[in-house]
């Protein structure tokens, strides 16, 4: 069956539509739909970094107060922090609780060699320094002195602890205690 042209121009205009159709797919239309979504992609990556932008710049006032407080803090603690060169002042700060604490200290050195870095800061590194204290005591005033050392201006905190009896004396015990103190060295 032969389908004759001049006789059928449906079929011409058909199939000339078809192949108009089927360039503007090839050449028009499949970039513009590639375009379309990689565009939506985007889109939606802008919205939501817009809701977050939206979300930091509503809460900027609470950012701000978390600063000032975390930079009241940090100047409490730098204020607790001793400087290299007030070493001498810990280890004098140290044994005038003990007084306070009625100690009678025996012994008070720091370990130089157990020096670590535990922190640093714009200022300078921050070492934890242990420091031994042999002292005699009863368990009242031990336990006075541990509390006047970690409440201290000078930040301190109890190591360790070794209480032995006293043959002698049984109200006063012969106490090893391990403070660590911090130590700010400057750059």
């Amino acid at each position: 069956m032969k389908i004759k042209i001049e006789k059928n121009p449906y079929l011409v205009i058909g199939v000339i539509i078809f192949f108009i159709l089927l360039l503007d797919y090839l050449i028009l239309l499949r970039p513009q739909l590639a375009l379309l979504k990689q565009t939506s992609s985007q889109a939606g990556s802008l919205s939501r970094n817009l809701k977050a932008t939206k979300k930091d710049i509503a809460s900027i006032e609470q950012f701000r107060q978390r600063l000032s407080t975390l930079q009241e803090k940090i100047a409490v603690v730098g204020e607790r922090i001793a400087q290299e060169e007030e070493m001498p002042v810990v280890l004098e700060n140290i044994s005038k609780l003990a007084k306070q604490s009625n100690l009678k200290i025996i012994q008070l050195k720091p370990f130089r060699e157990e020096e670590k870095i535990v922190a640093t800061s714009q200022a300078g590194n921050i070492y934890e320094l242990p420091v031994l204290i042999e002292a005699r005591c009863g368990y009242h005033q031990l336990g006075f002195f541990v509390n006047k050392l970690e409440n201290g201006r000078i930040f301190m905190d109890l190591a360790g602890m070794e209480l032995l009896p006293n043959a002698e004396d049984s109200l006063h015990h012969h106490a090893k205690l391990v403070v660590n103190t911090y130590i700010l060295k400057k750059k």
